[in-house]
């Protein structure tokens, strides 16, 4: 029983929510390369744009209810620079685009992608840390089987000899 509620408590609480978190990092990477791609078609791709919106919604419902220190407010502030990128992009600015999507200032597109990247990067490994524990533990327990194993037929023979004694007697 310990065994199985450990290994459940590691599905539960790391396996499944890790899932989600490695799939959050995976569109966060996505998202950038389309923001990155419309960037070097200077704005006339309106895949690419398409693509990132998708793409940070998808993130953006991925975090809902979930405590990722710092990834929501990093995501904001990545769509907005990241509309900052389109506004530059459609009135003419690339270097100006460029320095948005590029440059590490606050509130530029990279930082704040660097910031939601880092977020989910050590909600995964916080993740993982609870699966493996989790695992170990359910390991640990099912080490003691052999010795519950043991104890129960000893105990199991001492109930056969208790029992049999007194019905052996009876035939003398």
């Amino acid at each position: 029983l310990l065994s199985a509620r450990a290994a459940a408590n590691a599905r539960t609480q790391g396996g499944e929510p890790l899932g989600t978190a490695v799939t959050a990092r995976i569109l966060a990477q996505q998202a950038r390369a389309d923001e990155i791609l419309g960037l070097l078609k200077r704005g006339s791709d309106s895949q690419s744009d398409h693509n990132f919106d998708e793409r940070t919604n998808q993130l953006a419902q991925l975090l809902t209810g979930r405590a990722v220190n710092g990834a929501a407010p990093a995501l904001i502030g990545w769509v907005q620079a990241h509309d900052e990128i389109r506004h530059l992009l459609s009135a003419g600015d690339y270097s100006g685009a460029v320095a948005v999507a590029r440059d590490d200032e606050p509130q530029y597109s990279a930082t704040e992608f660097t910031k939601l990247d880092n977020a989910l990067r050590d909600d995964i490994t916080a993740l993982r840390t609870r699966q493996r524990d989790g695992i170990t533990r359910a390991y640990t327990a099912l080490n003691g089987l052999p010795f519950g194993a043991a104890a129960i037929g000893i105990l199991a023979a001492l109930a056969v000899a208790g029992g049999v004694g007194p019905r052996l007697s009876e035939y003398h």
